[in-house]
C-alpha cells in the first residue's frame, strides 16, 4: 500500500469507524467496490467530462485559488484535474485502495491534492470546511439521507454542492442488436430510456428536499466511437457486469461481441452529462 494514502483500509477512519471495507454489512457493498478490482481498465475506458461542465461549476461556485474542494468517489480521477488546475485544494475520498493509489500517482506533482481511502459515509471534517463538494457519477452510491445532510454540514455558508453524472446512449440499430443478450442475462431489467428524464428530475428534487438553494440543472453532450474490443473493455468497468460469475460474464460478452460485429464492428455513443448545482446558505 502507498504510505501517502491516508486512513488505509486496515486502519481507522477519522471518525473512528473501522475498516476493512469487506467487513461492512451493506447490500450494495460488492457493487460499490467492484470498480477497484481492475482500476487500470477503469482509468483507461471511463469517459471524461467536457470542459464546459467544469467551467460552469467554477463560475457558479465563484471558485478562487486555494478554495477547499472535496471530491466524493473520484475513481481514478475523471473529474479531478480541472479543479487542481484552478488551484483548488482538493481532498478526494475514494473507497477503492487501488484507485486511490492510481490517483496519487497521477496527481503526485500537485501539492494541493490529497486522498483519503474510505467511504464518504465514514469521512469526518469540521463543519464549514469546504467551499465546494462535488462528485462525478458517484453520489448515487451514498444513501441520500446520509450524503446530502453531510455535504451541507461540510460546506461553508455560500458553499456549492455540484453533482454530475454521465449517461451513455447508443443508437437504436446497435442497442437493438444487443437487446437479446441483455434480455438473456438480465431478464428483470427494463431497457433504459434514451433520455432518463425522471432520473434527472429526482436528482434535482433531492437538492431541494435537503435544503439547497439556487438549484440549477444543466446538460452537456459528447460523442465517441468504440471498436468491439474497446466497448467490451468499457462494459467490464460497470459494476453489474464486473460482479457476474466469470463464466456467465464471458458468455454475455461473447453475445455482445457478436451483436456489435453484426452492426459493423463499432459502437457509437452519445454521452449525456447532467449537472446539478446547489448552494448551502445556512
Amino acid at each position: 500500500m502507498d504510505p501517502r494514502v491516508k486512513y488505509q483500509i486496515e486502519k481507522r477512519a477519522p471518525n473512528g469507524a473501522l475498516f476493512p471495507l469487506a467487513g461492512r454489512k451493506e447490500p450494495q457493498m460488492e457493487l460499490k467496490l467492484s470498480f477497484n478490482e481492475n482500476a487500470e481498465n477503469y482509468d483507461r475506458w471511463r469517459p471524461r467530462y467536457c470542459p464546459e461542465l467544469f467551467a460552469d461549476i467554477a463560475a457558479y461556485a465563484g471558485l478562487q485559488k486555494k478554495a477547499a474542494a472535496l471530491e466524493v468517489g473520484p475513481g481514478t480521477g475523471q473529474a479531478t484535474q480541472p479543479f487542481l488546475d484552478l488551484g483548488c485544494r482538493v481532498t478526494a475520498v475514494e473507497p477503492g485502495e487501488h484507485m486511490a493509489t492510481i490517483l496519487l500517482k497521477k496527481y503526485q506533482k500537485y501539492p494541493n491534492f490529497s486522498v483519503q481511502n474510505g467511504f464518504f459515509e465514514d469521512f469526518s471534517a469540521p463543519s464549514g470546511s469546504f467551499d465546494l463538494i462535488y462528485a462525478g457519477t458517484a453520489f448515487h452510491w451514498v444513501p441520500p439521507e446520509i450524503g446530502y445532510p453531510k455535504a451541507k454540514d461540510f460546506l461553508r455558508p455560500g458553499g456549492t454542492l455540484a453533482l454530475f453524472w454521465n449517461t451513455p446512449v447508443i443508437p437504436d440499430t446497435e442497442s437493438d442488436a444487443m437487446e437479446s443478450a441483455y434480455r438473456h442475462f438480465f431478464p428483470n431489467e427494463s431497457r433504459p430510456p434514451k433520455f432518463p428524464q425522471k432520473k434527472f428530475d429526482k436528482r434535482e428534487a433531492l437538492m431541494h428536499e435537503y435544503g439547497f438553494s439556487f438549484v440549477q440543472r444543466r446538460y452537456y453532450y459528447k460523442e465517441r466511437v468504440l471498436s468491439t474490443k474497446e466497448y467490451l473493455l468499457l462494459l467490464d468497468t460497470y459494476s453489474d457486469i464486473r460482479t457476474m460469475e466469470q463464466g456467465r460474464k464471458e458468455a454475455f460478452l461473447r453475445e455482445i461481441e457478436q451483436a456489435i460485429l453484426s452492426c459493423g464492428g463499432f459502437v457509437h455513443i452519445q454521452d449525456i452529462m447532467d449537472l446539478h448545482l446547489g448552494k448551502n446558505l445556512e
